[in-house]
Order: C-alpha cells, then sequence, then structure tokens
C-alpha cells in the first residue's frame, strides 16, 4: 500500500482522483414522462420532487399538503435520501397549510410551533399519497376535515411556447362545508391586477375557474381565495406562470 501511495503521488500534477475520493452527483433527468423523487429536501423531510416533460418541476411537501418550490430546466440532483434542485427561475413558496378558516380579518395563517408535533394533524389534515395518469404525473390526495382533496399539477405550454402549470383543485365533500381560505401564494410585494389575476415578483396567479382572490396585506403578503365546496364534488383551478 505504500507502494502505491508513492507511485501516484511521482505523477504530481497529472494524478487523477482515486476512486473512491470523490463522490460524483447524481442527475435526475425528465424524459417523456415525469420523474419523482421522495425525500429530505429544501422543503423538509417529506418533500416530494416532480420534474414534468414540458421543463417545469415542483417541490410538495407532503408534511404539510403545500406547494413550496417551482423552477424551470433541470430537475434534481439526487444523495442519500436528500434531493437539490439543478434548474433556474426557482418561485418559493412559505411554509403552512393550503387550507384555514380565519377568524378575523387580521388572524395569523396558522404555522408549525418547535413543540407542535401534531401540526397539521390537529388542524384536520390527513395526507393520503397520490396516484400517477398515464404520464406518471401525480394527483395528490390529502384530507382536509371531512372534504377529500385531490390536487392535480399539469405542464402546459402558452402560445409563445412557455411552459407553464395547471394546478386543478378537486373536492369532494360529503355536505356543504364551513366556508374557508385557500392561501395560493404569498411573498412580500403581492399585488392584484384584477380579482382573478394576481402578480408576486416574475409570478402570476390566474385564476380560471369561477372564483375570485384577495390580496391580504402583511408579513408576507397573501393570496386568499374564499371557498365553500359544495356537497359532491367541485373544482378550483389556477395557474402559476412564470
Amino acid at each position: 500500500q505504500i507502494e502505491a501511495l508513492w507511485t501516484y503521488l511521482e505523477d504530481g500534477t497529472r494524478a487523477k482522483k482515486p476512486a473512491g475520493l470523490s463522490r460524483q452527483a447524481r442527475e435526475l433527468r425528465v424524459g417523456d414522462v415525469a420523474e419523482i423523487c421522495r425525500g429530505r429536501g429544501p422543503v423538509g423531510y417529506r418533500g416530494i420532487a416532480v420534474g414534468y416533460p414540458q421543463g417545469v418541476n415542483l417541490a410538495f411537501d407532503s408534511e404539510q399538503m403545500s406547494l413550496r418550490l417551482l423552477w424551470k430546466g433541470e430537475f434534481v440532483g439526487i444523495d442519500a435520501g436528500h434531493f437539490h434542485p439543478r434548474g433556474t427561475d426557482q418561485i418559493s413558496f412559505p411554509p403552512g397549510i393550503p387550507f384555514h378558516p380565519l377568524e378575523s380579518p387580521e388572524a395569523a395563517w396558522p404555522r408549525k410551533g418547535k413543540n407542535n408535533h401534531l401540526f397539521p394533524q390537529d388542524h384536520g389534515y390527513q395526507f393520503l399519497g397520490y396516484h400517477l395518469d398515464a404520464q406518471r404525473r401525480p394527483t395528490f390526495r390529502y384530507r382536509y376535515g371531512d372534504i377529500l382533496v385531490e390536487d392535480f399539477f399539469e405542464d402546459r405550454v402558452d402560445s409563445d411556447s412557455k411552459p407553464f402549470f395547471r394546478r386543478i383543485l378537486t373536492f369532494t365533500a360529503p355536505s356543504v362545508s364551513q366556508p374557508f381560505e385557500f392561501r395560493a401564494a404569498a411573498g412580500q410585494g403581492l399585488t392584484a391586477r384584477s380579482d382573478r389575476t394576481f402578480a408576486i415578483g416574475p409570478l402570476q396567479v390566474r385564476l380560471t375557474s369561477d372564483h375570485q382572490g384577495r390580496v391580504r396585506q402583511g408579513r408576507p403578503d397573501e393570496l386568499l381565495i374564499p371557498l365553500r365546496p359544495p356537497e359532491g364534488r367541485s373544482t378550483l383551478t389556477l395557474e402559476y406562470q412564470w
């Protein structure tokens, strides 16, 4: 072994790195169907990253059942149970549950406390996994109280061939629910261009179903969509373009 070390050192600056002393990053690439990577990432311990064929990607927090990250281009690098977004044009969303009934216009949106290990189950949430369509695009399934929520992201392209996401939320309720709010986006500088189109930095959020939103000023500003799903099935549809 000593002789082998001297032989290696004799090559000086021409010496190649010995196998085992460098760890090559492993990249997960997207082809004609979507790719899914689960593990710890920038969105928490129970992140689910999804890369779509049109060149857009997302990361979903299955612990808090919320969209946490969008980006374009390359998908992820993976390493020992972790994933790392590799692309560009990242859009971050703050942690927190997607639905909540506000007790007052000034009430804070719920956050997980350091010692609150029951969050968000204590707010009526339960993650139920996901199923895949023919292109391996997932529909995330979870419960909010008595309501079954199916959360599907579809990768599309606009008239200028730029990719974007259409998000379809399907609610199945056993009876008419109590009203609550959906926090569709949050961040400083959120503005309303109309009651259905909103912008924050490079991100534009547009409601395409028969719903209206409002901006609640704060730290951060929040895009809130009032909801009261009827008995049976109903949908909320919106688009994320950036």
